[in-house]
């Protein structure tokens, strides 16, 4: 699997692009999951509308949301006394719980008459440059502070306001810039029956900043500049709401409204009614998308429910091809479902990249009931998270949901370098100086992972735990004299909130009376002796993965299944060998994400895989490890690979991406994804695991979204080559030990790649690794059977990340104008 440099922050797009057929769509709709029964706020005395939530540094989810006194009329109440209010979770769903009043209208500050005096709502956050902004709408009449004012006084009085805080935790404290001024008001006042002294404005150039600006929603555009998307009205006798654009050098304004009509979605002659925008630039798919909400059904077509559009540029907007977003069906996690009154003012949860992780609403079930629901989103909207298998008991789906775990693989194996040792060995062969398993237990929940798969024992017999059963223990060893490792590592796994599973060799070569290397002497009461220690000492373990490569030690799968099950009942069996009596787990040695009733393993038995065609249903759920040694392209590293390998391997591991596909696997499959990673000779995780699991823990996480894959490449040709070994083909070929070399004494070259068709590009990613050499590059397109150069540059080094303007083509060229030395290419891939 490819490395990938970071992707940039697109400063290059230009915004007037239009989107091709080639760019992904996002399909909120199919994203959409079940409801948990706690997803809702609400309040006993307050109607409860619209909230925006952002993730904090301390993984908590603060929402600020609007709520008003059930006194008043719930038509009218959010006119005469709406407040903004701060309630925090610890997951995106909640449940959320209230803290605190933080804004009201300026009345309660003894400004009857301020421009948001009487009340202050429709809240929506964001974070810029490392302050956070809360936008709102707020109203005041004019004419009186007595405590109920005139609705349509009210009504037609309503503008755009921002406060400003240092952190997200003063936000939430109240502690915030309020300016005396909004920062958008009409450019107009014409229409709605105002009386004649109350107008202003030119009827022939009226824009849709009229008799209120409302309902705002912020963002940045990849330039720079500041956009807002606002509701006002149209120049027309009653309510006809008109949405509008305006834009700004810095997220405070002055904001310039422009004259374009957004969302104008025009049916039977008719200009589509819609409210509540939330728009967002998604990164990954380049381009602006805005929920709405659709009245009547006049721009999806499905009655009531959430309108997507798209826009390159923030200004012309679009229906996008998934235009419906939802319609007003909830269902609840509980398997029932409900047709909600209303669904409106859709807010989202956002990742660094904004893929949309939650959809926040305001909610009515029937008139005059209102509450806030938080809808899961799938991960990714072409891969939802698979409902658990139909025949699934309760406590399988416990285990099934640790989904994601560190297999801890440390013993003799890691000083010899084989995956096997012989099982005679001094025990002070095993030698380590910096035994962390703080360290490996920090890193795995960083990574997401949710439990530790430990090896207790392997085929040597040596104990990695304070046994009673032999003197072939760490606890013996003069470098963890009296430690028992297990232990710690148990300790490790409380402290950071990670369960614990065991991996235990039933067979033992240090038994005397073994026959050859691939059995063990007959020892049926050691084997429960120690499988008694294991699930006796070390409080409530998950699963045992048992080895039996080398022999059952005399105590047969069945037996030794229930004598499991005696100990800790809720404990669960596998077997790694093919499906074996008593065993709740399918395992996959070298394996891969798949169904329950598909293999997990790579290569299986002739026996086995007889189980998995006939498939077997005794089995609870399947299992899938590998070791984080097999990426890169390197299968037959030399060395353990499971254990820590060999100093030589130091600089290889698994793509991160490749982790990351395998967990979305696990996910959408239901599986145990068991990473092996075994710590080197001092007892730490090797640093590039460590940095490894780190990023893919930001990929589980949505911090960082996976990088497209390369386009397939059919053909690479250069204007000279080194020798055979140096051919351009290595630029392909996905190898980081290969690489396309020019002739000998070369200082300019090129190198192109051919596409199978002609597709739209914009990126490429070049990697020199760090040979440094290129001076002065260009990369070419082949149009027309023409050569036409679409960017420029200097120098290349590792993984050089170059975008352009969207070109389509069945060709490109790195053209080398000026190099130090021989040019020469690792890796060329065209996105």
């Amino acid at each position: 699997m490819r490395q990938f440099a970071k992707l940039s922050a697109f400063l290059i797009i230009l915004l007037t692009a239009t989107a091709t057929a080639d760019e992904p769509s996002l399909d909120i709709r199919s994203m959409i999951q079940p409801v948990p029964e706690h997803a809702k706020l609400q309040h006993d005395d307050w109607y409860t509308w619209g909230g925006s939530v952002l993730q904090g540094e301390d993984d908590k989810f603060h929402m600020f949301y609007c709520r008003w006194p059930k006194s008043y009329p719930f038509s009218e109440g959010w006119l005469q006394d709406a407040e903004i209010c701060y309630a925090v979770a610890g997951s995106p769903a909640g449940p959320f719980k209230h803290v605190r009043t933080i804004l009201q209208g300026r009345k309660h500050d003894g400004k009857p008459f301020a421009w948001d005096a009487r009340s202050v709502y429709n809240p929506t956050v964001k974070h810029f440059d490392g302050k956070y902004y809360l936008y709102y709408t707020g109203c005041v009449d004019p004419e009186t502070d007595a405590k109920r004012a005139d609705r349509s006084r009210l009504v037609t009085h309503q503008q755009i306001g921002v406060v400003i805080a240092d952190s997200l935790a003063d936000l939430a404290a109240g502690k915030y810039e309020r300016s005396e001024k909004s920062i958008l008001s009409p450019r107009t006042r014409l229409g709605y029956g105002l009386a004649e002294d109350d107008e202003f404005g030119d009827p022939a150039n009226i824009n849709p900043a009229n008799i209120v600006v409302v309902n705002p929603s912020v963002d940045r555009r990849p330039d720079g500049k500041y956009i807002m998307i606002f509701k006002g009205w149209k120049n027309t006798k009653g309510f006809s709401p008109v949405h509008g654009v305006a834009i700004s050098d810095t997220s405070t304004g002055p904001f310039e409204v422009q004259d374009t009509k957004v969302f104008a979605v025009n049916k039977n002659g008719r200009l589509a009614m819609a409210e509540d925008p939330f728009i967002w630039y998604h990164k990954s798919h380049q381009r602006f998308y805005g929920i709405v909400k659709d009245f009547h059904g006049g721009i999806t077509g499905s009655g009531k429910s959430l309108a997507l559009f798209e826009s390159d540029n923030g200004i012309d907007w679009r229906p996008s091809e998934h235009l419906l977003a939802s319609d007003l069906t909830i269902e609840w996690t509980n398997g029932t479902t409900e047709k909600a009154y209303r669904l409106e003012r859709p807010q989202l949860l956002l990742d660094s990249t904004g893929r949309p992780t939650a959809l926040y609403a305001a909610c009515q079930l029937k008139p005059a009931h209102s509450f806030n629901i938080h809808i899961p989103l799938a991960k990714s909207d072409s891969d939802k998270t698979a409902q658990p298998a139909t025949d699934m008991i309760h406590e399988a789906k416990q285990l099934q949901d640790l989904r994601f775990g560190m297999f801890i693989c440390w013993s003799f194996s890691t000083f010899s370098g084989y995956e096997w040792t012989p099982g005679v060995e001094d025990i002070n062969f095993f030698n380590p100086t910096g035994f962390d398993p703080d360290q490996w237990c920090e890193v795995a929940k960083s990574a997401g992972m949710n439990y530790i798969l430990f090896l207790t024992k392997h085929h040597d017999g040596f104990c990695l735990w304070d046994t009673k059963t032999t003197d072939r223990k760490v606890s013996n060893t003069i470098a963890l004299q009296g430690v028992d490792v297990l232990a710690e590592v148990k300790k490790a796994c409380d402290k950071h909130g990670l369960k614990l599973a065991l991996y235990f060799s039933e067979g033992d070569w240090s038994w005397s009376g073994r026959k050859d290397i691939h059995t063990s002497a007959a020892r049926p009461e050691t084997k429960k002796a120690q499988l008694r220690e294991l699930l006796t000492n070390y409080g409530p373990i998950e699963y045992i993965w048992f080895d039996h490569a080398v022999g059952t030690g005399g105590l047969s799968h069945a037996e030794t299944s229930r004598f499991v099950k005696s100990l800790q009942p809720r404990c669960f069996v596998g077997y790694n060998h093919g499906k074996q009596d008593g065993a709740d787990i399918r395992l996959g040695e070298r394996g891969k994400p798949a169904p329950l009733h598909e293999a997990t393993a790579e290569s299986i038995g002739s026996s086995a895989r007889a189980e998995y065609m006939k498939g077997h249903t005794g089995f609870l759920l399947a299992e899938f490890t590998y070791p984080i040694l097999e990426g890169q392209g390197r299968q037959n590293l030399r060395g353990a690979q499971w254990f820590y390998s060999l100093p030589e391997n130091d600089n290889y591991a698994a793509s991160p991406e490749k982790i990351y596909r395998d967990w979305l696997g696990a996910e959408k499959f239901g599986n145990i994804f068991s990473l092996d990673v075994g710590p080197d000779r001092s007892g730490k995780l090797r640093e590039i695991d460590v940095r490894t699991l780190r990023k893919v823990g930001q990929y589980i996480r949505g911090e960082i979204e996976l990088p497209p894959e390369p386009l397939d490449i059919t053909a690479a040709s250069a204007s000279s080559e080194w020798n055979d070994e140096h051919s351009a083909e290595k630029a392909t070929d996905a190898n980081p030990q290969t690489r396309w070399g020019a002739a000998p004494d070369s200082r300019s070259a090129w190198l192109a790649l051919e596409l199978p068709n002609p597709a739209t590009v914009s990126r490429v990613v070049i990697d020199e690794g760090n040979w440094n050499r290129i001076r002065k590059f260009a990369i070419e397109a082949r149009k027309d059977n023409q050569w036409t150069e679409i960017a420029t540059g200097t120098r290349i080094g590792p993984e050089k990340e170059i975008t352009f303007h969207p070109v389509k083509t069945d060709k490109l060229r790195l053209r080398i104008d000026s190099a130090t030395e021989v040019p020469t290419i690792l890796e060329f891939s065209i996105y």
